[in-house]
């Protein structure tokens, strides 16, 4: 996996353990999360949109693994 997805990926998890960590209210924190992960899947769309896969087996190997 690129470098790329990998940052993706890691400020996504990095957000929403502060999010765990800050809010109390269930629902908010839901809510937050949601938001959160919405951004990072578009972002990471983006990214997988502009992406050229040298073969079949790299781009299942790709999308099995992320």
């Amino acid at each position: 996996m690129s470098r790329a997805f990998t940052n993706i990926l890691k400020k996504l998890d990095n957000e929403l353990e502060v999010l765990e960590s800050e809010t109390e209210d269930v629902i908010q924190k839901a809510e937050k999360g949601i938001k959160i992960t919405r951004h990072s899947l578009e972002v990471l769309r983006e990214q997988v949109n502009g992406k050229q896969f040298k073969d079949k087996a790299t781009e299942i190997h790709f999308f099995k693994n992320i």
